[in-house]
């Protein structure tokens, strides 16, 4: 149950800061999703699951992320149940596969302009990441397709989604989005080499906020702590983070992840 939980944190966790990324990098492409979710969901409601099915551009975005960063290149490992002949190439049986799920998603036989963030792409196309389109198989295909798949992708599609609505993005001391380190790390994940660093700009003095914020945190150095230190807010945010969600934070965040945290969490 932890490896499930843990597994499923991290990736999710992984994709939401490389959609930010690309977002921040791409100010017309956060605009447009920003814009869609504010006409669909409404400046004063919180964002709710039952939004996701109706907004094109934030699921475009989503399958765009995990096409250019699927959080497991290579896929859960396969095997060969039997001596195998394809594309001319013999697979003993028992040989260990690797599907290069990253390679697939920027090849451009497939993809036009494959290194390009671009979420268009995928409005008014049938590709899907269900296993049925095998130039998209960020989740895999077949018997061992993700069994977290369901779930994956409604946690994505809700933590992205309220982020952008709640909260105004932008690289910290407002530095050019082109200088982001965009370069990639394997371990259990395919992570950015340098975590992100941005700010946000806006808050609701409410609990939806507590629970952004830690999501946030989870991925993301956040300048926005200075903020809330600033106006006065220190109190009531240690409060809350700790009444509602602090256990879980603690078991993902180190102290170095946030500015003045020796102050800002005793």
């Amino acid at each position: 149950m932890q490896e499930m939980f843990l597994g499923g944190s991290e990736t999710s966790s992984t994709s939401i800061e490389w959609a930010l990324a690309e977002l921040i990098r791409n100010p017309e492409t956060m605009m447009k999703a920003k814009k869609e979710i504010s006409s669909v969901v409404g400046s004063n409601k919180k964002f709710e699951e039952s939004d996701i099915d109706k907004l094109s551009y934030l699921q475009a975005v989503i399958k765009e992320t995990l096409r250019l960063h699927p959080p497991l290149p290579f896929l859960i490992p396969r095997r060969a149940t039997q001596d195998t002949n394809f594309m001319g190439y013999l697979i003993p049986k028992n040989t260990q596969v690797f599907v290069n799920v990253w390679a697939i998603g920027r090849d451009e036989q497939y993809w036009e302009e494959p290194l390009v963030f671009k979420p268009e792409r995928f409005l008014g196309s049938k590709i899907d990441y269900k296993g049925q389109h095998f130039e998209f198989l960020p989740f895999g295909a077949g018997r061992r397709i993700c069994p977290g798949l369901p779930l994956g992708q409604r946690v994505m599609h809700f933590m992205l989604g309220s982020l952008l609505h709640e909260f105004d993005w932008e690289l910290e001391f407002s530095a050019n989005p082109n200088t982001i380190d965009m370069t990639e790390v394997i371990g259990s994940v395919m992570r950015k080499r340098e975590p992100l660093k941005v700010a946000f700009l806006s808050y609701k003095s409410d609990e939806r906020t507590v629970r952004i914020l830690n999501v946030t945190i989870s991925f993301v150095d956040i300048l926005g702590a200075k903020t809330l230190k600033r106006k006065g807010l220190n109190s009531w945010i240690k409060t809350k983070a700790k009444t509602y969600y602090w256990p879980f934070v603690l078991l993902i965040v180190s102290e170095k992840d946030l500015y003045g945290s020796e102050q800002f969490l005793d």
